[in-house]
């Protein structure tokens, strides 16, 4: 849980976050780009996040960015 909240406070202060995904996921595309973080949610281990990618919002989980 410490990592996890280390890594929500990371997220917030810099408003960018690194796509990290599975090749068998819809974005895998992206695997690896920095993007603009819209909207977080709580620090909890579901948390969403919102990413800019192309112009268009994207929700993620916080396992799914660096």
């Amino acid at each position: 849980m410490n990592n996890l909240h280390t890594k929500h406070q990371r997220i917030r202060a810099r408003g960018k976050a690194t796509l990290r995904v599975v090749r068998s996921h819809p974005l895998f595309l992206y695997n690896g780009i920095t993007f603009r973080v819209v909207r977080m949610g709580k620090p909890c281990c579901k948390c969403r996040l919102k990413l800019v990618i192309r112009g268009k919002g994207v929700d993620v989980g916080i396992g799914d960015v660096l």
